[in-house]
């Protein structure tokens, strides 16, 4: 626990690999030197080019002049006018 009397103070602290040097100022009174101690070392997200890969290129999806209209769900078709539809009956 790190008390008011430690502020300006360096210790090494060690987080299971090697010594990290840790400079106590008083906003981390009340907190333990080991939380200001990294244990791991991030390395990111999944970079840019991985999502460029996974996306779609410059050819592909609908041609030149292609129209996107709605998309069609369960019961669309065949059916139309009044009636037709979710809940309604179909002849």
């Amino acid at each position: 626990m790190i008390i008011p009397d430690m502020i300006g103070h360096t210790f090494d602290v060690h987080n299971g690999r090697k010594f990290i040097s840790v400079y106590v100022s008083e906003n981390m009174v009340g907190h333990r030197l080991g939380e200001f101690s990294p244990t791991r070392i991030f390395k990111g997200h999944s970079s840019k080019k991985i999502a460029e890969a996974a996306a779609p290129g410059p050819g592909a999806g609908p041609g030149p002049g292609a129209v996107a209209g709605p998309v069609a769900g369960p019961g669309a078709g065949a059916a139309a006018g009044p009636g037709a539809g979710a809940g309604g009956k179909q002849r």
